[in-house]
């Protein structure tokens, strides 16, 4: 356990050469934990080689078939590449996988608005995170993919859908930037929270709350490397970081 922590904490200081080593040598010791193959594919995809990390990952779920985290690494990673169909049945796996788990459907219905699926996207968004803060998600993909108009659409969609604090404030914030209005000093693009998890800068709200999200903004904005952890919703107010 005391590896692995080290391992992560090589991978969050993109130490990679020496988190790779680190995953390797787990990987030997542990031949059957997933851990180490998850780091692996990370660091692979981190480096460029995204080639590599989809045979890691594919390895993996041979022999990890009924593992989640292995199957949204791979959504991840199909998202990030814009391979829309293996992405797409990627979510099916997890969600047969997982169907009870908010984080994953989470996931799943961020992949899918990426994608273009929108509306197939609601449900999975709705059951984790709420139908408000769910179109709040979706308008802000939208507006990272400069569909601004779409985007206003669903900004005035979440204000609708009685939100929470959070929720409306940051719609209101948005539906601002995209209307063209003046925004307040010291609000403007601070005052926004994004879908993705962008450079270590990136929260959405869930249940109430703002999470780090694993997620990732998708080619020509930069590498984000995917989140390594997906664990429950966290409340509002109690929000640590990984």
């Amino acid at each position: 356990k005391n590896l692995l922590a080290w391992a992560l904490y090589q991978e969050d200081n993109e130490q990679y050469a020496e988190a790779m080593k680190t995953y390797r040598e787990l990987s030997i010791a542990y031949p059957n934990s997933v851990q180490p193959q998850l780091g692996i594919a990370r660091v692979e995809e981190a480096t460029g080689r995204s080639e590599q990390a989809l045979t890691v990952l594919q390895s993996a779920a041979v022999a990890h078939p009924q593992n989640v985290e292995i199957q949204l690494q791979l959504m991840r990673l199909h998202t990030s590449e814009e391979n829309w169909a293996e992405c797409l049945a990627a979510c099916e796996t997890v969600c047969s996988l997982a169907p009870a788990d908010q984080n994953a459907r989470y996931e799943v219905g961020i992949a899918m608005v990426r994608s273009g699926r929108v509306q197939d996207a609601m449900p999975h968004l709705t059951f984790a995170v709420g139908r408000s803060a769910a179109c709040y998600n979706v308008a802000w993909i939208l507006h990272e993919q400069s569909r601004d108009t779409d985007a206003v659409q669903w900004l005035q969609q979440a204000l609708s859908e009685h939100p929470d604090r959070q929720t409306a404030e940051r719609s209101r914030v948005l539906l601002a930037e995209l209307s063209g209005e003046v925004s307040q000093p010291g609000s403007g693009r601070d005052g926004v929270r994004q879908a993705s998890a962008v450079a270590g800068n990136g929260g959405v709200i869930r249940a109430g709350g703002v999470v780090e999200v694993p997620s990732w903004t998708g080619p020509g904005t930069g590498t984000v490397r995917p989140a390594r952890h997906s664990g429950p919703a966290v409340p509002a107010e109690a929000l640590p970081r990984h």
